[in-house]
C-alpha cells in the first residue's frame, strides 16, 4: 500500500537542467528518445534562438519518468558535461498521468557530441511503416537501407566517442546482433 500511494504522489515530470543554450525542443526532443513514453517536452525560451538553461519532460507515468531520471542521467555532453535531471514537483498537479498520447520521437536532431547511454540507443522506437496508402506502400522499404545505414552511422560515432582508443577501428554491423554484442561490450 505504501508503494502504490509513493507512485501515486510521484511526478511524470523530470526537471532538465544545465541543457545548452543552443538546443531548441527538436533537439530535446531527439535526445530524450529512447528514455521512455514521452508525452510532452516544455522548453523554456529567453528568445527565438536561445532556451534558459532547462526544460520538462513528460512521460506516461510516475514509473516511467524514474526510468528516464535514471538513464538521462547517464547522457555526457562532450564526453564530460552531464545534465541535471529530477524529478519535477510540476507534474504532481497532474490529476490524470497516461491521459496524454504518446509523442512519436527520433533522434534526427541529436548533437554529434551528445553521447547516450547504450540502454537508450536499444529502446529507440523505429517508425512503421504506412500500409494505409497504396502508392507509397513501396517507398518505406527503399527508405528501410538508409535509416539503417543512418542508425549504423550513428551508433558508430557514439561507440567512437564512448572508447576513444578505438577511433583508428570503425566497426561494421552486419545484424542487429552485431550491434547489441558490441554496444553490451562497452559498459562490461
Amino acid at each position: 500500500m505504501q508503494k502504490s500511494s509513493l507512485l501515486t504522489n510521484s511526478s511524470c515530470v523530470l526537471y532538465l537542467g544545465t541543457i545548452p543554450y543552443n538546443w531548441d525542443v527538436e533537439i530535446i526532443k531527439s535526445v530524450v528518445c529512447g528514455s521512455g513514453p514521452v508525452v510532452d517536452v516544455r522548453c523554456m525560451m529567453d528568445n527565438a534562438s536561445k532556451n534558459k538553461g532547462f526544460c520538462f519532460v513528460e512521460y506516461a507515468t510516475p514509473l516511467d519518468a524514474q526510468r528516464a531520471l535514471r538513464l538521462l542521467s547517464q547522457i555526457k555532453i562532450e564526453g564530460r558535461k552531464k545534465l541535471r535531471i529530477e524529478i519535477s514537483k510540476e507534474g504532481l498537479r497532474n490529476p490524470t498521468p497516461g491521459a496524454k498520447p504518446e509523442l512519436q520521437l527520433n533522434r534526427n536532431y541529436l548533437p554529434s557530441n551528445v553521447i547516450l547511454p547504450p540502454e537508450m540507443l536499444m529502446n529507440n522506437p523505429q517508425p512503421q511503416p504506412q500500409q494505409n496508402q497504396q502508392p507509397q506502400q513501396q517507398q518505406p522499404q527503399q527508405q528501410l537501407p538508409i535509416q539503417q545505414q543512418q542508425q549504423q552511422q550513428f551508433i558508430q560515432r557514439s561507440l567512437l566517442n564512448q572508447n576513444p582508443q578505438s577511433q583508428q577501428q570503425q566497426p561494421q554491423f552486419n545484424s542487429p546482433n552485431d550491434l547489441i554484442a558490441a554496444v553490451s561490450s562497452i559498459h562490461k
